[in-house]
């Protein structure tokens, strides 16, 4: 997978590019509000690409695949927000227990699987992390997509069949809780393989943008 990043309406946003796809198509343009996406008829061109120097320092076992310095907590700190494959470990309590992990899925061929960890940007300790996800997330984007104020992540989902290198199936909106990430919205299936934050319509409130 080409990692590139783009800067767009002050917020750092993770775009993926997923090996041996076809010619992608337009981007498609939806506004949030209330809880629903509503398509947006409008001519988006591909966001600024710049560098990235920075990156947060990681154990030599992550492979690092998306990451976004912004505030995802809304408590006016930012986080370093990663994406993050790494060997499968399940959970403590199960060496305890009888039955079968309700995770024991949760990885690719490789033994990886995929997690969404928050780091502190000062000394790089970890914040939150994730337990394996049921799915793996491809790409991450960070910003207020419903005009209130605050952070939400906005990925594309993925399957552990496929791996790291796609293609994604959904779009996914997350926000925080307090405790961890509440899914608030999850698009139809589809093919994505490139996501961006814009202001399509010129509202003032971040747009999400995917091909």
């Amino acid at each position: 997978m080409a990692v590139r990043w783009v800067l767009t309406a002050s917020v750092l946003v993770f775009l993926a590019s997923f090996p041996g796809s076809t010619p992608l198509a337009p981007w498609q343009v939806c506004t949030f509000h209330n809880g629903s996406f509503a398509s947006l008829h409008v001519s988006v061109s591909p966001p600024l690409l710049v560098p990235l120097s920075l990156s947060p320092p990681t154990p030599p076992t992550w492979h690092v695949t998306a990451s976004v310095l912004a505030d995802v907590t809304n408590d006016g700190t930012p986080e370093w927000v990663l994406l993050v494959w790494r060997p499968w470990r399940d959970w403590p309590i199960q060496r305890w227990l009888p039955a079968p992990s309700p995770i024991a899925d949760f990885h690719d061929a490789t033994g990886d699987s995929c997690h969404l960890v928050l780091l502190d940007p000062y000394d790089g300790h970890e914040i939150w992390a994730g337990s394996a996800l049921p799915v793996p997330l491809l790409a991450l984007a960070v910003g207020d997509v419903d005009g209130d104020g605050r952070n939400e992540v906005v990925t594309l989902e993925g399957d552990y069949a496929t791996g790291r290198d796609g293609p994604a199936t959904y779009v996914d909106v997350w926000r925080w809780n307090g405790f961890g990430f509440t899914l608030e919205w999850r698009s139809l299936p589809g093919t994505f393989r490139q996501l961006c934050l814009t202001d399509g319509n010129n509202d003032g409130t971040l747009d999400i943008a995917v091909r």
